[in-house]
């Protein structure tokens, strides 16, 4: 590409273009554009949280002006799961894009709940994608492979374009024993490999740190509410509820028998807050 006024550059239209717009060499503010054929997807549209150095500010996003100046060739935005620092913009930024959104149906749930604080909810066009499922968006061809993760539903893309195949690995580890969804798609990476990949796109948080990371399920009896209550939280009490939306949403995905998990022995003279208690 080339600048000759001092404008944003156009690019050509032989060749694959990976842009992060937010999120690299940083954490949070997820924004990445793939572009070929004069075409662009979008992966993910996160923020991050203030802290102490963005005194008076909660929300930070990417700048988009980029893609904005380019939204009747933007075919559409993949998400690759649904924590905020990947999804959390979309209610922010999207009517500077106005494309369809493209998520499995836990994201997708949980998007839909967020966009009902805004007055577009109705129009943004959400498509259900299922898991190990795929997306056809102009010159993109993208397939869904399941990996590890903090949440539901978390995916790596595998974007082919006429150039070859882009391996996008979102966030992930490889964890054999998941307190949430199934072991990462070792198998399925080991045939993409095998086809042929131009690059890799790699989540790298952690990567400078020698060893490996443990399983959730090494932690989770230390996780029980009356461990976290004993270690932590002695002399005060901790009081997690979540809305009955949200349970909603996240009931169907949750591990087989999580309703039984133990409660902490609570000397509260209020029963209704055991009863609140959970794990989740």
């Amino acid at each position: 590409m080339t600048d000759t006024d001092g404008a944003a550059p156009e690019p050509r239209d032989d060749a694959l273009y990976f842009l992060p717009l937010g999120g690299s060499d940083e954490i949070g503010m997820n924004l990445y554009l793939y572009g070929v054929d004069g075409k662009w997807l979008m992966v993910d549209l996160g923020i991050a949280f203030g802290d102490e150095s963005t005194p008076g500010i909660d929300v930070l996003m990417p700048d988009p002006d980029f893609i904005e100046a380019r939204r009747s060739d933007l075919v559409g935005i993949v998400l690759t799961h649904a924590h905020e620092d990947h999804f959390g913009a979309v209610q922010y930024l999207w009517p500077r894009f106005r494309c369809p959104v493209y998520a499995t149906p836990f994201a997708a749930a949980l998007l839909r709940l967020k966009l009902m604080e805004t007055d577009f909810a109705d129009e943004v066009e959400i498509v259900e994608v299922p898991l190990s499922g795929g997306v056809s968006a102009g010159p993109f061809e993208v397939e869904l492979v399941t990996v590890t993760h903090s949440i539901p539903e978390p995916n790596a893309l595998v974007i082919r374009t006429r150039f070859g195949a882009v391996v996008h690995s979102g966030d992930w580890k490889l964890d054999p024993e998941p307190l949430l969804g199934q072991p990462a798609d070792k198998d399925r990476f080991r045939e993409i490999g095998e086809e042929g990949v131009l690059a890799l796109i790699g989540d790298s948080t952690n990567a400078t740190v020698a060893g490996s990371t443990g399983s959730e399920a090494d932690v989770r009896a230390a996780r029980t509410y009356d461990g976290i209550y004993n270690r932590w939280f002695a002399g005060g009490v901790m009081h997690g509820a979540y809305p009955a939306d949200i349970l909603e949403a996240l009931e169907p995905h949750m591990p087989e028998g999580w309703q039984d998990l133990p409660k902490p022995a609570l000397d509260a003279p209020d029963a209704s807050l055991r009863d609140h208690c959970g794990q989740v």
